[in-house]
């Protein structure tokens, strides 16, 4: 037998040797290119499920911007649970804005300003404005019985002739003796500081009829006292018994009145007494 030379024993097995690291190199690329294209199928996969629900979300909220959803038809999986949006009313559809204060009007109010002028347009704020307020006034303030007001300034003798003689502290009596020092004494300027004043001694929901009548009660009811004042008095000399009975008298007797119709202090009496000014004139004008 003729003996096999290493050489040609060595050369078919580095062949076989080459093929199998040639096939195990050739599994290794093709594992890892199924494993690139898995993952970009994965991403691919992902990318669409955001992308579709993206489409779901924006298709939501058209659909939510474009009509309103009844809530009777709203089950627990809506989109719209557990919050659903109520069904828009007939003036919440049809809502119209004062131009010049923003307010809510009602569309008839609003036709009327579509060729005011500008006086016209501010007149028919302040229409609806004061159609606001007496209905809003009628339940924040108290009705006035003018037929008892005599016995009630009665009631306050003691305190309302304190202030006229000055012994008794008065918010009212102190402004008009800081006018007349304002005004240097003068008739004049303190009489006009006074009218810069007029509103803040307008006695609030009482209106201008009672005013009126608390000037007329007082005047009767202090005049000798009064007089006396007036001639102790260099400040109310100088505007007179009239002038000092409405620049003091009667804002204090106002401020007593509310805060026995109302049962709060003298400071939240004067702030009612100047908010409800403009409803006083509404429902008891000047007689």
């Amino acid at each position: 037998m003729r003996a096999v030379g290493r050489g040609s024993m060595e050369e078919p097995v580095r062949s076989v040797f080459q093929r199998v690291d040639a096939m195990s190199q050739l599994d290794t690329r093709i594992r890892q290119n199924k494993s690139v294209r898995q993952r970009g199928e994965e991403e691919t996969r992902l990318d669409g499920e955001r992308k579709e629900e993206e489409r779901k979300k924006r298709r939501r909220v058209e659909e939510a911007e474009n009509k309103w959803i009844d809530p009777s038809n709203i089950g627990p999986s809506s989109p719209y649970s557990p919050s659903p949006s109520p069904t828009p009313s007939a003036h919440e559809e049809e809502k119209h804005l004062c131009p010049v204060c923003d307010e809510d009007i009602a569309p008839e109010q609003a036709q009327r300003f579509v060729h005011a002028s500008v006086r016209e347009q501010s007149t028919l704020c302040q229409s609806h404005r004061d159609a606001t307020l007496l209905s809003s006034g009628s339940l924040l303030y108290p009705s006035v019985d003018f037929s008892i007001l005599t016995s009630r300034l009665e009631s306050h003798h003691a305190t309302l002739t304190g202030i006229i003689d000055g012994t008794s502290p008065s918010h009212f009596r102190r402004a008009f003796l800081r006018d007349h020092a304002l005004g240097s004494g003068t008739r004049s300027t303190v009489m006009a500081l006074m009218a810069s004043a007029f509103e803040s001694h307008q006695p609030g929901y009482y209106g201008p009829r009672g005013a009126h009548e608390m000037m007329a009660l007082l005047l009767g009811m202090h005049v000798d006292r009064l007089r006396a004042a007036a001639r102790r008095s260099r400040e109310i000399g100088r505007v007179g018994v009239a002038g000092f009975v409405q620049a003091v008298l009667v804002p204090e007797a106002g401020v007593l009145l509310i805060m026995q119709d109302m049962g709060v202090s003298e400071t939240r009496a004067r702030e009612v007494m100047l908010q409800s000014r403009r409803y006083g004139e509404l429902v008891h004008p000047e007689p």
